[in-house]
């Protein structure tokens, strides 16, 4: 763990721990993804109550805290250990116990125990499924599916953030009654056709879901795109990626 390190998204100053490698490149760029975390400071609003797939260290867990606010929720999701510990730490640090609710599981279709690959490139790269970036012994780890975390009855969430390694199928089909009775639900998805395809899915079934759903496809932009349209642009290789902005 490294740091704490400064945090300028432009409208929000914070600090942070990170991992050893600073995967996100915090230390020098004090900046990640710039263009979804624009995006995030124009929509999430105070009392919004938010939910961060995949969080790593919590450099967006940290953001939406501090854009909702003690009115608002955020709900953290990280399975590793290492990312977790930093996670947490970071919550103590800016003093977000009463507004983060870190959860040490995977999201995914089910509810029970699943296994973690530690990729050996970057922190930010574990996933639930064998990679050849992640050619160690797994380790047992829990995962759930925010259906059934949300059981006990009907919940209102705003925003969601995915970025779950190529697993981003599995954890759309875990939360689907919880898409669908938050209609006006804002949703974010790393899209990573390689990888997904890793995962054993067809990349083009993580748009068709998402369509019907009823959600309109957006660049971090705002720029509004077809699924061909975001099929055909990124390319199946690997390490191609972009940020979907879903709504309805």
């Amino acid at each position: 763990m490294i740091g704490p390190v400064q945090i300028d998204t432009g409208s929000i100053r914070y600090e942070m721990f990170v991992d050893d490698g600073d995967t996100l490149g915090l230390a020098n760029n004090h900046i990640y993804e710039p263009s979804l975390t624009a995006f995030f400071a124009r929509t999430i609003k105070r009392g919004d109550v938010c939910v961060d797939v995949g969080a790593m260290v919590g450099y967006y867990t940290m953001m939406f805290a501090a854009l909702t606010g003690d009115d608002g929720v955020v709900t953290s999701f990280e399975p590793d250990a290492v990312n977790f510990s930093i996670l947490e730490a970071n919550i103590d640090l800016n003093e977000y116990g009463g507004i983060v609710l870190p959860v040490q599981k995977a999201v995914s279709r089910t509810t029970g125990e699943g296994s973690l690959y530690h990729c050996i490139v970057h922190d930010g790269g574990h996933t639930i499924f064998p990679l050849e970036d992640c050619p160690g012994e797994p380790v047992k780890i829990q995962t759930v599916g925010l259906d059934d975390y949300y059981s006990n009855g009907v919940v209102k969430v705003d925003v969601i953030k995915m970025d779950t390694q190529g697993s981003e199928i599995m954890a759309l089909n875990g939360m689907m009654n919880l898409l669908t009775i938050n209609h006006d639900i804002v949703l974010t998805v790393e899209y990573e056709p390689w990888l997904i395809q890793q995962a054993g899915e067809d990349p083009r079934s993580l748009l068709d879901i998402l369509s019907l759903l009823g959600f309109r496809l957006f660049s971090p932009t705002e720029n509004e795109l077809t699924a061909d349209e975001i099929y055909n642009g990124i390319p199946r290789d690997k390490g191609h990626h972009t940020n979907l902005i879903c709504r309805r």
